[in-house]
């Protein structure tokens, strides 16, 4: 089993809860984007 270390830093942002809020953000837009897109084909 490979155990991850402790205080490793992500990837692109300074802390995880930048990559929190991204992934929130993202989808947020995208249940925006799919019930706009319902409104107008239906």
């Amino acid at each position: 089993m490979i155990m991850e270390k402790p205080n490793e830093r992500p990837p692109v942002f300074k802390s995880w809860s930048g990559w929190y809020i991204l992934v929130i953000g993202v989808l947020v837009i995208l249940i925006l984007l799919f019930n706009s897109f319902t409104k107008f084909f239906s």
